[in-house]
């Protein structure tokens, strides 16, 4: 708990906020939060600039990431957007390419950012112009635990969210469960520095973007060019469109039925 405790101090007090009573697993207010500039990817950021259509002065009310430390969660709301459809990211913002994608969410990207520091994740550095970085990433403690979370009349059950996915370029149609945490990076936007997923809409992307929190990391190509290509959703009977529902998120490693023979680590521990 010493380290949650230690990156909660840096997320929050570091930059203005208040540390959470990491007694407690309620809702932790992030919104007024700023990421560290040494959690983020980028490095030198004077010369990037978010581009006018990837930038929105509007956006909707802002939904708060719920973070419980002791098991190492961070929940978001979201709701369903597509059910049906070829994909280029797994969430948006509300009001996004929802086309695109199978969940939108209110969060911003620099929330969730956050409260994944909070509960111990590094982002790994992502390059998208590296066609094998997914490899030596999926090895990494940045990969991530991305499941959806139903609430059935009161009974709540848990999918992990490749199970919702078809890969086209397999005969079986698996998707891997493969997701990292790659982080997002400042850049310029009107002359202010920015947290370059907050002016995109994109939260986490299937296919390589540049501004994304999570990435999946698996070899798959653009379902645009090809019928047998890419990610696309078939949710079937397990959600409708519109429906609400929580995205949860954890570090891959703390699940014990992957450690494959090694030592189980427990989910109280940092």
């Amino acid at each position: 708990m010493l380290v949650v405790v230690a990156l909660a101090a840096v997320a929050l007090i570091g930059c203005g906020g208040e540390a959470p009573d990491v007694s407690q697993t309620d809702a932790v207010d992030v919104s007024d939060s700023k990421v560290p500039d040494s959690r983020t990817n980028a490095v030198d950021v004077s010369d990037s600039k978010v581009s006018d259509s990837e930038a929105s002065d509007s956006r909707p009310s802002v939904a708060k990431p719920v973070i419980d430390l002791k098991r190492r969660e961070v929940k978001v709301k979201a709701r369903i957007c597509l059910t049906r459809g070829i994909l280029e990211f797994a969430t948006v913002i509300h009001g996004g390419r929802e086309h695109e994608a199978i969940f939108s969410t209110g969060c911003l990207p620099s929330n969730l950012h956050t409260a994944l520091l909070m509960i111990g994740m590094e982002p790994y550095s992502f390059v998208a112009d590296n066609p094998g970085w997914y490899k030596k990433a999926l090895k990494s403690k940045s990969r991530i635990k991305f499941e959806v979370e139903f609430d059935d009349r009161d009974q709540k059950r848990r999918v992990p969210v490749h199970k919702l996915l078809k890969n086209r370029e397999t005969d079986s149609g698996d998707t891997e469960d493969a997701w990292v945490f790659t982080g997002s990076f400042f850049s310029k936007y009107q002359g202010k520095s920015v947290y370059a997923a907050d002016h995109s809409d994109v939260v986490i992307s299937i296919m390589a973007a540049r501004a994304e929190v999570i990435q999946f990391a698996a070899k798959t190509g653009n379902p645009y060019q090809g019928e047998e290509l890419g990610i696309e959703v078939v949710i079937g009977d397990t959600g409708k469109f519109g429906q609400e529902v929580m995205l949860v998120f954890s570090p891959w490693y703390l699940d014990e039925s992957k450690t494959r023979g090694r030592r189980p680590v427990s989910r109280s521990s940092p």
